[in-house]
């Protein structure tokens, strides 16, 4: 079982032990709720269950206070509770604060199966709220850094660009397996969702260098989508067209050093003379030259835009062997 699944099934559990152990040694009715209510505001990150526990919060008092009027105005009778359904669960929705439905109506059941509204019933529920919702906060004030697995994770997708970039430059030049092709493009888009997941975690987490990490991993999402137009591009041109050798010879050298980010100005500088070469070449002669061509300049642009995404990265796993 992942490590981070282990500490937030222990978290949840804390939470609510610890809820109802404390709304019991306080003598609160309906003490189960304060576990029910922690459990559901435990959230992946500080930051959510933090703006989930304010939703709560300003949830509880509405959906009290509906009820309580409701309850006032028309006694505790099926159809009222009914009538609160309708309007809360319509508030809820359009105020995308649904996520609280379901603790605050167990709430308001509470009024219900008691039948009577006073000071100290409402005071039991918001005390069965306030505990639940604190012991979530409070767990989550531990939460274990995540930077190290996304730079782990990081490395592991330049390495797979590396492989797929190489690639690309051998399907210019020769034969190549196409099954490895698909395995490699599959295994980067499975790598790519999951430090996605892992990068949004850990800035939620407020985690030192963590937003810079995120923005490097959007732009390396850019860079793999780059990755695939280039395939598509490259397995278009004829492998016997000399004009694409100068094109797989620079994507060599960059993938042998992808992931160190150091050779970039160097690269640049071959894309300017491959450009330059490019713009010296004679027209094409014929309309299948023309579609060879224009495959071509749309691989270097490709390219081109790929460098410039590597540009903007400010961490490489590689620099730091």
């Amino acid at each position: 079982m992942d490590k981070y699944l282990q500490i937030r099934i222990l978290k949840i559990t804390f939470a609510a032990v610890m809820s109802l152990a404390v709304s019991m040694a306080l003598g609160l009715q309906f003490a189960s709720t304060a576990a029910i209510v922690a459990i559901v505001s435990v959230y992946n990150t500080r930051k959510d269950t933090l703006l989930s526990a304010l939703k709560r919060i300003g949830s509880a008092l509405a959906g009290l206070a509906l009820a309580g009027i409701l309850f006032k105005l028309f006694g505790f009778k099926i159809w009222v509770f009914g009538i609160y359904l309708l309007i809360f669960l319509s508030f809820s929705y359009l105020t995308k604060t649904d996520t609280s439905i379901t603790p605050t109506t167990v709430l308001v059941t509470h009024l219900f199966s008691v039948g009577r509204l006073t000071f100290s019933i409402l005071a039991n529920e918001f005390a069965l709220l306030l505990i639940g919702i604190g012991f979530a906060i409070l767990t989550n004030i531990y939460a274990p850094s995540m930077v190290d697995k996304v730079k782990k994770q990081l490395r592991m997708i330049d390495n797979k660009m590396e492989e797929l970039l190489q690639l690309v430059s051998v399907s210019l030049t020769s034969d190549f397996d196409l099954g490895k092709k698909e395995k490699l493009i599959d295994e980067l888009r499975e790598q790519m969702q999951s430090v996605e997941v892992l990068a949004a975690m850990a800035v939620g987490n407020n985690q030192t260098g963590a937003k810079l990490l995120f923005e490097d991993v959007g732009i390396r999402q850019r860079q793999a989508n780059l990755l695939y137009e280039m395939f598509r591009d490259a397995l278009a041109i004829p492998k016997e067209y000399a004009d694409g050798n100068e094109m797989a010879e620079v994507m060599k050298r960059t993938s042998e050093t992808l992931s160190k980010g150091s050779a970039i100005r160097e690269l640049e500088e071959q894309l300017t003379l491959l450009k330059a070469f490019m713009e010296t070449m004679p027209m094409p002669e014929t309309v299948e030259e023309l579609k060879i061509r224009s495959q071509i300049y749309q691989l270097f642009r490709s390219f081109a835009d790929f460098l410039d995404c590597h540009k903007q990265i400010s961490y490489f796993p590689g620099s730091e062997e």
